[in-house]
């Protein structure tokens, strides 16, 4: 009986772990191909996002917007940090960093 509740536990581990690597690399593959799309897109900028924010920190991103130094450099933020991001989680390297600067991108 032993032996069956850990041969059960094992297969759930192992597919468990199965199903959190994929989900990883599709996940880094979503944040990569946005980066990516926004790299080779020259028209693309957060402009009309930030422009139109209305809660926290819409104040200070609606001065980001009008700012074309502040928008230029948090444009390029954005992608390089969603490449990054997208490149870690698929790689496996860095996965806490990178889950972490996925949340924070996501959310700001």
């Amino acid at each position: 009986m032993t032996s069956n509740a850990t041969t059960e536990s094992l297969f759930s581990a192992t597919a468990l772990k199965a199903v959190a690597f994929v989900l990883r690399v599709f996940i880094g593959w979503h944040f990569l191909y946005e980066g990516l799309a926004k790299l080779f897109n020259p028209y693309w900028t957060s402009a009309g996002y930030l422009a139109q924010s209305q809660w926290w920190f819409g104040g200070i991103f609606h001065d980001i917007a009008a700012s074309p130094s502040m928008l230029t450099f948090v444009d390029y933020f954005n992608t390089w940090a969603l490449i990054l991001i997208g490149i870690g989680l698929m790689a496996g390297l860095f996965t806490r960093i990178a889950a972490i600067g996925a949340i924070a991108v996501s959310y700001t």
